[in-house]
């Protein structure tokens, strides 16, 4: 679903976080609405300050003391997917290729991805960081 509605444009690298847009203020909405309405550069860059000054407020699970609080994304035998409830969380998706019997087609193909991408979540994440400031970051990695 994430990745599906995700609109950063990437195929495979996504927001994770839930958009508390009932958080913003009735102009706000209104700006968002109005940019729906009509695109148009003024409408465009209305919508990019109101990101700009209200994102951290809108990812986090709660209004107060989110950096208090865990958030679980997904729970499976693999692991937990868990960040601090103030977190900018994406995901990093990968889909594995198997023949008819359910078999890897290329087992050292696969390999190769699985390094790769941890590789490059391992590079990108100082990079988030530092845009991000004082809000924690994470990259989950999505194995399909």
């Amino acid at each position: 679903m994430y990745q599906f509605y995700d609109c950063l444009g990437l195929k495979f690298f996504y927001l994770r976080n839930n958009l508390h847009i009932e958080r913003l203020s009735a102009g706000e909405l209104e700006t968002l609405k109005d940019s729906i309405i009509e695109k148009s550069p003024e409408n465009e860059e209305a919508v990019s300050r109101l990101v700009e000054s209200s994102w951290k407020n809108i990812i986090s699970i709660s209004e107060k003391g989110a950096d208090k609080f865990i958030a679980i994304y997904e729970m499976n035998l693999r692991g937990n997917k868990e960040a601090p409830g103030n977190a900018l969380v994406f995901e990093l998706a990968t889909m594995s290729s198997f023949d008819e019997n359910g078999n890897f087609t290329d087992f050292d193909k696969e390999l190769e991805k699985d390094k790769w991408i941890f590789e490059y979540r391992n590079r990108i994440v100082p990079l988030l960081c530092e845009m991000a400031g004082d809000v924690p970051v994470r990259v989950f990695i999505e194995k399909r």
